[in-house]
């Protein structure tokens, strides 16, 4: 009679088969609300749900702004990761792996310090607190994720989304604009995503709250920095 393994992670041990509709419907949901993309949102949110934050600053700025996020947010991170994959750094694109994060998550790393750093640097140019803060906050969270990745691999995915949560709790509670349905809808998507993540099996619950609550610290102490 063969024993059954031990080996296999607590998180697909905790799971049962899932229909392939489900983990389509999941997998779907993974790629679209990737973190990767998140800077760029959470930028574009900003502008288009609080204008005049950004009163006296030029359109032709702003498109450096979203110039500035997708090189560096975006394009940097994707291009590395690539070429660790190609170098055999890393086995999956998906990460699966605590070992396998550690060179993504560095780099990562880097690029969200130096983002932070323009924003924060821009000459003749008065950058909102908030819209500075949601990139310290990125780099903070990105740099917890990296230290407790030594003991538990947190989602990547409910990280981001729970800072998206922080920044729009900011904006209604601390700058007093209107944003509460910024805020339940984000709200919203994060109990897609965290949901999406544990039926494919790719984070336990704790790793799943543990993403989030990173997101909402990074994000409020970052504005309590600035602000």
């Amino acid at each position: 009679m063969s024993v059954p393994s031990t080996t296999a992670t607590a998180t697909t041990n905790a799971l049962p088969a899932r229909s392939k509709a489900v983990r389509l419907f999941s997998n779907i949901i993974t790629y679209i609300c990737h973190p990767l993309w998140l800077p760029l949102l959470m930028g574009y949110a900003i502008i288009y749900l609080f204008p005049a934050m950004f009163a006296g600053i030029s359109a032709k700025d702003i498109g450096y702004f979203y110039i500035n996020i997708i090189i560096t947010a975006i394009f940097f991170p994707i291009v590395s990761i690539l070429l660790m994959k190609g170098l055999g750094f890393i086995t999956s694109l998906k990460l699966n792996d605590s070992k396998e994060r550690i060179i993504p998550l560095m780099a990562i790393m880097i690029f969200y310090f130096w983002l932070g750093h323009v924003f924060n640097h821009i000459p003749k140019i008065t950058v909102p607190v908030l819209f500075k803060a949601v990139y310290l906050g990125n780099f903070w969270a990105i740099a917890a994720l990296f230290l407790l990745n030594i003991f538990t691999k947190v989602s990547m995915h409910t990280t981001g989304w729970g800072g998206i949560v922080g920044v729009f709790a900011i904006a209604e509670v601390a700058l007093h604009q209107s944003a509460l349905l910024p805020v339940a809808v984000a709200v919203v998507i994060l109990g897609v995503v965290a949901l999406s993540r544990y039926l494919l099996g790719a984070h336990t619950k704790s790793e799943l709250v543990l993403g989030v609550i990173v997101g909402l610290i990074a994000q409020v102490a970052a504005y309590a920095y600035y602000a």
